[in-house]
This record gives C-alpha cells, sequence and structure tokens, in this order.
C-alpha cells in the first residue's frame, strides 16, 4: 500500500475533484480519503428527532407475525450455522 498526499475539493453534491501525483499510474484505484481538518457534524432538520421517535412507536405496536427465532427464520442449528 502507498501513502499518497494530495488535495481534494469537495462539492455540496458530494462530487470530489483533484489530481493525483505523478507517480500515480492510470487506472482505477481505492483510496481512503482521511481528513486533516474536522468537520461539524451535518445538523438533522428540526423535526427529523421527532419523525424518527414516532416511527419507533409505529413499528413496536406492529403485530409480531412470525414467532420464530431468527436462527429459526434462518435455518441455523445450534451452532449458529446455516443447515
Amino acid at each position: 500500500m502507498n501513502e499518497i498526499h494530495t488535495c481534494f475539493q469537495f462539492a455540496p453534491d458530494g462530487a470530489i475533484t483533484g489530481s493525483a501525483p505523478r507517480e500515480v499510474p492510470p487506472g482505477d484505484h481505492n483510496a481512503a480519503i482521511i481528513l486533516d481538518t474536522p468537520y461539524p457534524p451535518r445538523p438533522l432538520p428540526a423535526d427529523a428527532a421527532a419523525r424518527i421517535r414516532a416511527l419507533q412507536e409505529h413499528i413496536a405496536c406492529l403485530p409480531i407475525l412470525d414467532s420464530r427465532t431468527p436462527d429459526e427464520i434462518l435455518g441455523c442449528g445450534e451452532d449458529g450455522l446455516p443447515h
């Protein structure tokens, strides 16, 4: 794995622009971007928390239609592996 230092710009729509150093060969490359400056988290819309709570309450009130355990539904044995 090679460590490469360069600068990228991030647009509001999520597009990334920038250029790699000349020693990077052309082609597709996987990369991890580590931000060296802190950024504030995006605030949720004012009503988002209330909407999430209402949805959680609604889901909690739904009837259980299948009383099997998750392992039974997936067909797992006592070892936790599928049959």
